[in-house]
Formats: structure tokens, sequence, C-alpha cells
């Protein structure tokens, strides 16, 4: 499960900026999905419920998923038809042809992490 591996990811990274500096436990945590990436077809809820059993047991338990769906938009290069992509898009949908020139927006983006001070 690809969502599953991303989590790991995403709470080893939010704990490598908490060990940096002291005394700080992530609150929420901003990240910006493509309109075409296999996450954006997931709801909130079901991403948060991944990202808790991962983060169970270290720094990021407890905090909450913000996330936020950045549109991409290609152009067809055989018939120039301006499309919004979807995680489904792969062919034009006004001519069929394969030949899609997407955005170049990340998958995904870890926008903002917000801290409470830990009492230690």
């Amino acid at each position: 499960m690809h969502e599953l591996q991303f989590m790991t990811n995403l709470v080893r990274m939010v704990e490598e900026v908490c060990e940096k500096e002291s005394r700080i436990t992530p609150s929420v945590i901003t990240l910006q999905v493509a309109s075409d990436s296999h996450l954006a077809q997931h709801t909130v809820d079901d991403l948060q419920t991944m990202f808790d059993f991962v983060a169970r047991a270290t720094l990021a338990k407890g905090a909450r998923l913000v996330i936020t769906t950045k549109t991409v938009k290609a152009i067809c290069l055989t018939c120039r038809t301006k499309i919004t992509c979807q995680h489904e898009t792969l062919l034009c949908p006004n001519c069929g042809s394969g030949e899609i020139d997407r955005d170049e927006t990340p998958e995904v983006l870890l926008k903002n992490i917000k801290y409470t001070e830990s009492s230690s």
C-alpha cells in the first residue's frame, strides 16, 4: 500500500524536524496534494487514520493533517485542448491522444508544520 509507505516517510520527516528543535510537538501538518495524485482519491479521514496508525508511538502522535488539493493543468499536444487532470487522466478527453503535457506540480508537498511547545 503506497499510502502507508508515504505516511511512514512523512512521520519520519516530521520527527527529524522535531528532533532538531527541543521541546516541540507537531500539532498540525499541512500537505498540498496534486489533483492527479493517487492520494487525492482518499478522504482526509482515511489519510488521517493511516497517519495516526503510523505515528502512534512517535513525536507526531496526535498531530492533525490538513490537506489541500492543487489542481494540475495539462495541454494535449495533439489537439491543444486544455485539461484539468484527475488521477484517471491518461488520455485527452477531446481526441483520445496520450500526448499530454502536464504541469510540473509535485505529487505531494509538505507545506507547513505547526508546533506546540512540550513541557519538559
